[in-house]
C-alpha cells in the first residue's frame, strides 16, 4: 500500500483547501492511504509512516511559512 502524507499551513484557508484537493486526488489511486494534517498536528511518526510527502505553505512577500 502506498502512503501519502499531506502537510499544510494555511493563514486564510486557501492552502488548506488545496491540501484537501491534493489528498482527495491521491486517495483516488487504488491501494493508497492518505493522511492530511496541519503543521501543528503533524508528528514525526506521521513522517515516518509515509512513502510520499506533499507540503503546502502560504507565502507572504515571497517568504514561506515560518511554522515547523
Amino acid at each position: 500500500m502506498n502512503k501519502i502524507l499531506v502537510i499544510f499551513d494555511s493563514a486564510t484557508g486557501h492552502t488548506e483547501k488545496m491540501a484537501h484537493l491534493i489528498a482527495e486526488g491521491a486517495h483516488r489511486i487504488s491501494e493508497t492511504g492518505v493522511r492530511i494534517k496541519s503543521v501543528e498536528e503533524a508528528t514525526a511518526e506521521d513522517v515516518l509512516w509515509c512513502d510520499g510527502l506533499a507540503v503546502g505553505s502560504p507565502t507572504n512577500m515571497g517568504i514561506l511559512s515560518w511554522k515547523n
